[in-house]
């Protein structure tokens, strides 16, 4: 009989943890997929015009034509970290479409756009 509760007691703990991982892959999988997204050469636009410089976006650092201009860190949700000459400012990350890419900030309860990328 106690094999039985053993047995059963290991079964529960175990299905628990598969559902819970289960139910993370959602979180999980979006992070490597924004890293994935955000890695390449990007372009600032300003007024629906991208600018000549380049941005090469790397696993951790952003470059401009070559020289490192930035680092980066993905957050949980759809939130970006990046840090520059010693500031740091966190933006929500979205992308309209592949090859579009729009940082935006929270201005009480809206999301305003603040720098939109191109590729």
């Amino acid at each position: 009989m106690k094999d039985l509760i053993k047995k059963t007691v290991l079964l529960a703990l175990l299905a628990a943890a598969i559902w819970y991982l289960f139910s993370q892959r959602d979180r999980v999988g979006g992070l490597s997929n924004l890293n994935f997204k955000v890695q390449g050469n990007w372009h600032l636009v300003q007024m629906d015009f991208k600018d000549e410089s380049v941005y090469t976006f790397t696993e951790a650092f952003v470059s401009l034509d070559g020289e490192e201009w930035a680092s980066y860190r993905l957050l949980q949700g759809s939130r970006i970290e990046i840090t520059t000459a010693g500031s740091y400012v966190v933006y929500e990350l979205s992308f309209p479409d592949d090859d579009n890419m729009v940082w935006s900030t929270r201005q009480g309860e809206n999301l305003v756009p603040s720098k939109r990328w191109r590729r």
